[in-house]
């Protein structure tokens, strides 16, 4: 009896731990962040251009055992008319900004700014309307580098 007890235990502990640390932009909820609809404006938008993965940012807390090399040199590009990851890409995109503090990434993502890259108080995640997989949510870094989440590794772009 007490076997199937932890058994059970050990199930759900497992079921609220992987939930909890989702790799999904879209699922955070709304009045955590501030989020801006603004018209996408080119000269504005630092990640609008060509960008190829550069590096193993870091690690979420949970991510998937993958060989992470293969990620590397796959190249990305975002712009008003087309957002693209590797063979995945959307037509017209929609872009969404949100702001977060370095608490409110930490509660959400369970990873510190500071593993990943970046010492700001504040980052900006840009999320794209209707994309499935990665490349749909990207951190800004700076000018020049964007971080993606995938399968719970983050990984640094580099504008070309």
């Amino acid at each position: 009896m007490n076997k199937k007890i932890m058994v059970v235990l050990m199930c759900l502990s497992t079921i609220i731990l992987l939930t909890s640390c989702s790799n999904d932009f879209n699922n955070v909820p709304k009045d955590k962040v501030t989020i801006s609809n603004e018209k996408q404006d080119i000269k504005n938008n630092t990640y609008f251009g060509s960008w190829k993965i550069s590096k193993v940012a870091g690690y979420s807390p949970i991510y998937v055992d993958t060989d992470e090399s293969a990620n590397i040199g796959k190249k990305a590009s975002y712009s008003a008319q087309l957002a693209r990851l590797d063979d995945t890409e959307i037509k017209n995109p929609i872009y969404t900004e949100k702001k977060y503090s370095k608490s409110k990434f930490f509660e959400e993502y369970r990873t510190h700014l500071s593993d990943i890259g970046i010492d700001d108080e504040e980052i900006r995640i840009i999320e794209i309307e209707d994309w499935s997989g990665p490349g749909g949510g990207l951190i800004i870094k700076n000018e020049q580098a964007l971080i993606l989440l995938w399968n719970g590794i983050y990984y640094e772009l580099n504008k070309e």
